[in-house]
C-alpha cells in the first residue's frame, strides 16, 4: 500500500517544509513532488516524483523531454506534463534574466555583494551560500551550502570543496548573513574562513573573500584584513 503524503509527519511534507524552511531546504524531488500536486494510482506523489527523476536522471534532463515523451511515463498525464513544463520555462526565464550578470567578472567586494543579495532577502536564520568562478572571476553556479539558526551557521570545508571540483571552479567567494543585522564577523567566522582557505590550497581552489551580509549592507573580512 502506498504511503501517502498526508500521513507523513508535518515535518516531513513538503508544502510544509517548503512554508517552514525555505524553498531551498527542499530536495529536487520534493520541488517536484509540489509542482505535480498528486501521485499515482500506485505511488504517492514523493515516490512519483523521485521515480520521475530516477528515469531521467537529472532535472536538467528533464527540462530537455517533450511533453508527448514525458506522459508515456507511467503516473504522467498530459496535465502533470504540462505542469512540469511550465516551471521549467519559469525557470528558464529567470536564468535568462540573470545571465547577463554571470557573465560579468567579479573583481571587488561590491560587484561580489550583487552576486548574493537577492539569495539573503528575507532570511531570518542565518545562511551560507558559496559562489564558484572560472579564472577569470566570472560565476558558474552558486550554491546554498549550509543553514542555521538566528546566530550561528555549521559548515564543512568538505561540503564546498566537493562543488568546487563538481563545477571546476578555480576560485570561490563565501557569504553568509548576520539577521540580527551586525556585521562585525565572530571569531567563528574567522577561523571557518581560514579553514576553507587551508584546505582550498590542497586542490588549488582560492578564496577570493567572505562577506557577511545584512539587511543595511555588507562586510568584507578580505577588505577588512579579518582573513
Amino acid at each position: 500500500m502506498k504511503k501517502k503524503i498526508k500521513d507523513l509527519p508535518k515535518n516531513e511534507k513538503p508544502r510544509e517544509r517548503l512554508l517552514h524552511y525555505g524553498s531551498q531546504s527542499l530536495s529536487d524531488s520534493e520541488l517536484l513532488a509540489i509542482i505535480l500536486r498528486t501521485g499515482s494510482k500506485n505511488l504517492s506523489v514523493l515516490d512519483l516524483a523521485q521515480n520521475i527523476l530516477a528515469e531521467f536522471g537529472s532535472l536538467k534532463k528533464l527540462s530537455e523531454i517533450g511533453i508527448g515523451e514525458l506522459v508515456k511515463y507511467p503516473g504522467i498525464g498530459i496535465t502533470k506534463a504540462i505542469q512540469i513544463k511550465a516551471s521549467i520555462e519559469l525557470g528558464r526565464r529567470i536564468f535568462l534574466d540573470k545571465r547577463e550578470f554571470f557573465q560579468e567578472s567579479i573583481q571587488n567586494p561590491e560587484t561580489a555583494y550583487k552576486l548574493f543579495q537577492e539569495d539573503f532577502l528575507g532570511l531570518s536564520e542565518e545562511h551560507l551560500f558559496c559562489a564558484y568562478l572560472n579564472t577569470r572571476n566570472r560565476c558558474l553556479n552558486k550554491k546554498l551550502i549550509a543553514k542555521g539558526n538566528l546566530n550561528i551557521v555549521y559548515a564543512q570545508p568538505r561540503e564546498i570543496l566537493k562543488y568546487a571540483l563538481q563545477e571546476n571552479a578555480v576560485k570561490i567567494i563565501l557569504a553568509h548573513n548576520h539577521p540580527s543585522g551586525d556585521l562585525i564577523p565572530s571569531e567563528e567566522d574567522i577561523i571557518f574562513t581560514k579553514r576553507v582557505i587551508e584546505a582550498g590550497k590542497i586542490i588549488g581552489l582560492e578564496v577570493l573573500d567572505h562577506l557577511i551580509i545584512g539587511n543595511s549592507g555588507y562586510l568584507s573580512l578580505k577588505e577588512k584584513n579579518y582573513i
